[in-house]
């Protein structure tokens, strides 16, 4: 595909592999070759083979690789270097976000009719791919905890994946199968967040998690694990209680303080402009003209 076609510029998001595309970009002579961290980390084992392999693709990375981005400072730190501000190569943009679907009003009681869920509820959202570094096992045990104190609280887990029917029996024998929703892939990710009261997060890592950002768009108030790229954002806005990682007590408690606030719903405040799409595509362009440049 290279060979095939004259690229100016190949830019690259499978983490440390990329190095082994920036080594291929070289050798069919494209000028532009990005590397580009959207993570931590991989989720790969880390046995020493791995480490290895890991250790050998950034060398060849930092060989070939021609400019150097990340989602946060978290994931340039975890994926480059901790000095990265000195590589003038090396740059942090901020993923973007569409508020034109946020805009729209949402009716909440359909919403809530539509999985079942009681109109006084108190909805607790989550939006994630049904994977391990989600760690939805952990959410369910603070949901649980949560309902057994405060039955009218519900939690909607919206996403599909290999862990669904793992997730399907710990609800089932935990007997939450009222409380706690599977609304599986939905096109209508506003529509959900904006009938909800608030959002968690309960993931092992991420990059900079763009479904915190949609909930910050839509108003909510967001329990997340203290993660780098939430740490970030959490800079640019008081909307972000954090907790600690795979403590499922904590998360609980900071579940129920949440719940027990007066109002149903907070009204939207001022999105973070770092955040929005326009600056990710005017910076992302940018960086394409440097590259271009060379």
């Amino acid at each position: 595909l290279l060979k095939q076609t004259n690229y100016d510029i190949v830019h690259s998001h499978v983490y440390l592999t990329s190095g082994y595309i920036m080594w291929l970009a070289f050798r069919v002579g494209i000028a532009g070759r990005i590397i580009h961290f959207r993570s931590t980390c991989d989720g790969k084992s880390s046995t020493i083979h791995r480490r290895l392999q890991d250790r050998v693709k950034l060398l060849i990375a930092r060989k070939y690789a021609t400019g150097v981005l990340a989602v946060c400072r978290g994931a340039m730190e975890a994926g480059w270097v901790t000095d990265w501000r000195d590589d003038y190569s090396a740059s942090v943009i901020y993923n973007g976000l569409d508020m034109a679907p946020f805009a729209n009003f949402v009716v909440r009681e359909s919403v809530l009719l539509e999985f079942g869920i009681p109109l006084q509820s108190y909805v607790f959202i989550h939006v994630e791919n049904m994977y391990p570094q989600k760690n939805h096992e952990l959410l369910i045990n603070s949901a649980i905890q949560v309902v057994k104190q405060k039955p009218f609280v519900h939690l909607l887990l919206v996403g599909d994946g290999v862990l669904r029917r793992e997730i399907e029996e710990r609800i089932r024998r935990n007997k939450v199968a009222g409380h706690v929703h599977l609304a599986g892939v939905r096109e209508d990710i506003p529509r959900l967040l904006k009938a909800s009261n608030c959002f968690v997060l309960s993931s092992r890592w991420e990059g900079l998690p763009g479904v915190v950002l949609e909930a910050i768009a839509a108003g909510l108030p967001v329990i997340a694990t203290d993660l780098p790229g939430v740490r970030e954002i959490a800079e640019y806005t008081d909307s972000i209680t954090m907790v600690p990682v795979g403590n499922s007590d904590v998360l609980a408690k900071m579940m129920l303080e949440e719940c027990e606030k007066t109002e149903l719903h907070q009204e939207v405040k001022e999105f973070p402009d770092a955040f929005k799409l326009e600056l990710c595509a005017d910076n992302l362009y940018e960086i394409y003209l440097k590259q271009l440049s060379k």
